[in-house]
């Protein structure tokens, strides 16, 4: 009887070393998932704050383009305007004709570089868009890891929870199991928990 018992101390003592190995190994790969949570915790945050900065730039942006369409509007109605005007003068009246060429050129001038301008800012608008959308996209992939971690870092938790729980059912057995040698000339002691 005394051989069957300690064969299933032993079983008891091999299963609580098995389980302690697999509840370290479990709290290692928990601890590795909560710092991969916070790294992509904190990539999310810095994704978040990049992409308000993108958006304020966008909106600045998109107002700039506003007002140099509207800027450009006014001076292509003045040119033509004045060219208007200009056909309509009389040919003896040379010195005004030469002033309002003057003018025209001028505001054909102006016109020419608002185009430019207008140009180089509707491609600086589409460049900030385009890193606005791919900002976008990788904050939606970071979430969606972010939420598979959290997800696997639940799963590890109530495994571990579960070991834990197997761990003291059978320190509570193998306890039992060495008090019922007591009786039997044999003495048990516990010392730190153990």
């Amino acid at each position: 009887a005394s051989c069957g018992s300690k064969q299933k101390y032993t079983d008891m003592q091999t299963k609580f070393e098995n389980c302690s190995k697999d509840r370290k190994a479990l709290q290692s790969k928990s601890l590795n998932l909560e710092n991969a949570n916070k790294e992509l915790t904190a990539d999310n945050a810095k994704m978040n704050k990049k992409i308000e900065r993108l958006e304020n730039d966008t909106l600045t942006m998109g107002r700039q383009y506003s007002e140099l369409n509207r800027d450009y509007q006014n001076l292509k109605k003045s040119f033509n305007d004045l060219s208007e005007s200009y056909k309509k003068l009389d040919a003896t009246n040379k010195k005004e004709s030469a002033i309002i060429l003057k003018n025209i050129q001028d505001l054909q001038l102006n016109l020419e570089n608002k185009e430019k301008e207008l140009a180089q800012k509707e491609a600086r608008f589409r460049d900030l868009s385009d890193s606005l959308q791919m900002m976008s996209d990788s904050l939606t992939q970071k979430s969606i890891d972010l939420e598979r971690q959290q997800k696997r870092l639940a799963e590890l938790q109530s495994i571990l929870d579960k070991k834990d729980e197997d761990v003291k059912a059978l320190k509570g057995k193998i306890k039992q199991a060495l008090q019922g040698f007591e009786g039997s000339g044999l003495t048990v002691y516990e010392k730190n928990g153990k």
